[in-house]
């Protein structure tokens, strides 16, 4: 299973028996599929609130 290629893998068919070979999409960086820069990049994802509602606020576990 370690000498594998990235992105592939198997996966057990628990009603069938066996395996089955798995392989996932190539994911390109998100940069590269908007067209901008690294820079112009960051600065969007620093005001995009992507995740903000799931983030835990440190104060609810202060006692």
């Amino acid at each position: 299973m370690q000498n594998l290629e990235p992105r592939f893998c198997y996966a057990k068919h628990k009603i069938g028996g066996g395996l089955i070979p798995l392989m996932t999409e190539d994911v390109y960086p998100a940069q590269e599929l908007m067209g901008v820069a690294m820079e112009e990049y960051q600065e969007i994802m620093a005001i995009v609130p992507l995740g903000f509602r799931y983030l835990i606020c440190p104060a609810r576990f202060n006692g």
